[in-house]
């Protein structure tokens, strides 16, 4: 729930009405938090598939536990939407999700979506207007991008790391 994609999702259920529960490490609750979430968890202390609590939704960007462990975490009815992970689990999502979802009530799946024009349009919509922020850890010049991809690679950004060719706009950070 910490990094560029999960900052934004988080944002985006919200304004949807949903109650959002993020998960990440602890070092990145606060940037949750302050992106709208209403409950955090850091998965090195606990594991959201491993409780009572059942969700009606869940999206995983870096997916990399058994699908069962999703599916238990799912409430009936319950959906969950893969972006990322390692390859052994998106493949099992794509071949034996369909099959576990129709055993157990839920649906698993990989999404794979090429956003049309109107969705990045409504987005950028939501951005100008203040509804959606999103989150820019750090900025990097282009000459410095070794520098930026020691920061990704270190996990410990929240929303998004950030390349640019003008070299006036670099170091400047929002980080939430």
């Amino acid at each position: 729930g910490g990094g560029g994609a999960g900052t934004l999702a988080i944002q985006l259920a919200r304004l949807a009405g949903a109650e959002v529960t993020a998960v990440d490490s602890g070092a990145k609750l606060d940037g949750m938090r302050a992106a709208g979430a209403d409950h955090v968890l850091d998965y090195s202390r606990a594991d959201f598939t491993a409780t009572d609590v059942r969700y009606d939704h869940i999206l995983d960007v870096v997916a990399n536990r058994p699908l069962r462990h999703f599916a238990r975490a799912l409430a009936p009815g319950g959906s969950l939407a893969m972006i990322g992970g390692t390859p052994g689990t998106l493949l099992k999502v794509a071949t034996i999700g369909p099959l576990l979802g129709l055993a157990t009530g839920t649906s698993l799946r990989l999404v794979i979506h090429r956003p049309m024009i109107a969705e990045l349009e409504r987005l950028g919509e939501l951005c100008v207007a203040g509804q959606v922020r999103p989150v820019i850890d750090s900025r990097f010049a282009l000459a410095d991008i070794r520098d930026a991809a020691a920061r990704f690679a270190s996990g410990q950004f929240i929303g998004k790391v950030v390349i640019v060719v003008d070299p006036a706009l670099a170091g400047e950070s929002e980080a939430a």
